[in-house]
């Protein structure tokens, strides 16, 4: 993620383990607030993240890139913070032009 314009703060937490089914409140890992022109990462790998603006006053810009390409085709998990539970999110597919 690219921040474009504004600031916003991205909260990592640990991924629940699926084994366990009374999660509760999601774990925070680490949290950051970027500026205009800064750039983070996330992966499954490193957790689950939210990203939200600092300052709902002011406008706020992000871009988002997926790779692969289809990743967000697959669609997507969605946390709840307080309790950890898991819930699935279908996506639309990407547009593909016809020749």
């Amino acid at each position: 993620m690219k921040v474009l314009a504004g600031e916003l703060t991205e909260t990592v937490y640990y991924t629940p383990s699926s084994t366990d089914k009374e999660n509760g409140p999601l774990k925070v890992k680490s949290e950051k607030t970027y500026q205009a022109d800064q750039v983070t990462y996330i992966s499954d790998d490193i957790g689950l993240h939210r990203v939200h603006n600092p300052h709902p006053q002011s406008v706020a810009v992000s871009l988002h890139l997926y790779t692969p390409p289809n990743a967000a085709d697959m669609g997507y998990n969605i946390f709840d913070e307080s309790t950890g539970r898991a819930s699935f999110v279908s996506q639309a597919k990407a547009f593909k032009p016809s020749s």
